[in-house]
C-alpha cells in the first residue's frame, strides 16, 4: 500500500513541478533563479512535511 502511494505522491509533485515549469515561461520569467528558487521550496516542503510527520506519529 504505501508504494502506491509514493506513486501518488511523486505525480502529484511532477503534475506541480510542470504547471510551474509551463506558466513561468508563458510568463517569460523562467530564469535560473525562479528555478533555484523553486527546487529550494520544493525541498524545503518536502523535508517539513517529513519532519511534521514525524513529530505529529512518531514514524
Amino acid at each position: 500500500m504505501i508504494v502506491v502511494s509514493a506513486v501518488c505522491y511523486a505525480l502529484g509533485y511532477l503534475a506541480g513541478l510542470a504547471a510551474f515549469g509551463y506558466m513561468a515561461r508563458r510568463r517569460g520569467i523562467a530564469t535560473t533563479g525562479v528555478w533555484m528558487l523553486m527546487s529550494a521550496g520544493l525541498v524545503g516542503g518536502l523535508a517539513g512535511a517529513n519532519l511534521t510527520q514525524l513529530i505529529a506519529t512518531g514514524s
